[in-house]
């Protein structure tokens, strides 16, 4: 990347587009009397901004990661088959077994 020379501060960069891309971006610039860089940098602004609305959450700044292990249950498949202690779903296949046999097991 090379500085625009007259210290506007913006910065010259080279991208690769698909021809395809190019055409339609072209094709866009012009209808709407703009140049194709503009609609580029438009385009990466939008980007950006949407980008640094976007939650960015860890487990270390996400409380819910903070419930993760304070509890024990009572089976010793409980994590695996949540779903079937709590809301009585089906058991999941477990160990290979079809979900009918599992209940069996």
């Amino acid at each position: 990347m090379d500085k625009e020379p007259g210290g506007t501060g913006d910065v010259t960069t080279n991208i690769r587009l698909p021809a395809e891309m190019h055409s339609r971006l072209r094709h866009e610039a012009a209808c709407e009397g703009r140049s194709m860089a503009d609609l580029i940098r438009e385009a990466v602004g939008r980007y950006l901004v949407d980008k640094s609305s976007l939650p960015r959450s860890t487990e270390a700044d996400d409380p819910f990661f903070s419930v993760i292990g304070i509890g024990e249950g009572s089976e010793p498949d409980s994590a695996e088959q949540h779903d079937y202690y709590i809301y009585g779903s089906p058991r999941k296949a477990a160990s290979g077994l079809p979900p009918q046999e599992v209940d069996k097991a």
